[in-house]
């Protein structure tokens, strides 16, 4: 699980540091913050399209969940 300030640069950045080494992502879109609400989408956006991470929130998703569907 990834989370923290600035989606549109450090954790986006992060993100692609931990893809690049095939580790599974999970940002949960209520974990992180930017400075305006389209910033964030956007990076939210990149980070599931070209990663593959969930962004789900973390009332819709527990850090639980998330790691049994990894062994699904």
């Amino acid at each position: 699980m990834l989370s923290g300030i600035a989606t549109d640069i450090c954790v986006l950045f992060t993100a692609g540091d931990a893809h690049m080494r095939e580790y599974d992502l999970w940002v949960p879109q209520d974990a992180v913050a930017a400075e305006s609400d389209e910033r964030g989408r956007w990076a939210l956006e990149i980070i599931a399209q070209s990663m593959g991470a969930e962004t789900a929130a973390t009332s819709q998703k527990s850090l639980g969940e998330w790691l049994a569907d990894l062994t699904q």
